[in-house]
């Protein structure tokens, strides 16, 4: 098992602290698209995944694209779409879904939607 270099009280992070960080200059077509990172590998010690908050807002969507890795997902709040692929599902608060390795992928809404987002930190174990 691993040991922290965090003590334990400063593992636990709350909403109202979070701090929105800018989207990757290299992503294109996106609108309304706001960035929360929650537990990283670097600021959280941890060795295996990433958590992140996207919040959309109404009318806005995330770029369409496909990488080397998976993530998991959890709706928080709102309601919207995701594209995977060709086919196009409904999401609401309380869904969760897989995205899969090279999955074609966007996420659009009319109203706001607002979801967790979990991906892998050790992305050499998956070539692009």
């Amino acid at each position: 098992m691993q040991e922290s270099n965090l003590d334990a009280q400063s593992r636990i992070g709350k909403k109202k602290d979070l701090v929105q960080k800018p989207m990757d200059k290299n992503l294109k077509n996106y609108s309304k698209v706001e960035y929360y990172p929650l537990i990283t590998s670097r600021k959280d010690d941890a060795p295996n995944f990433s958590m992140r908050l996207f919040k959309i807002g109404p009318g806005g969507y995330s770029n369409k694209h496909k990488h080397s890795y998976e993530h998991e997902v959890y709706i928080l709040k709102g309601k919207g779409h995701v594209i995977l692929d060709n086919e196009t599902l409904d999401l609401e608060s309380d869904n969760f879904f897989i995205i899969h390795p090279y999955e074609l992928h966007q996420f659009y809404t009319e109203e706001g939607l607002e979801f967790i987002c979990v991906v892998p930190n050790k992305l050499k174990n998956y070539p692009e």
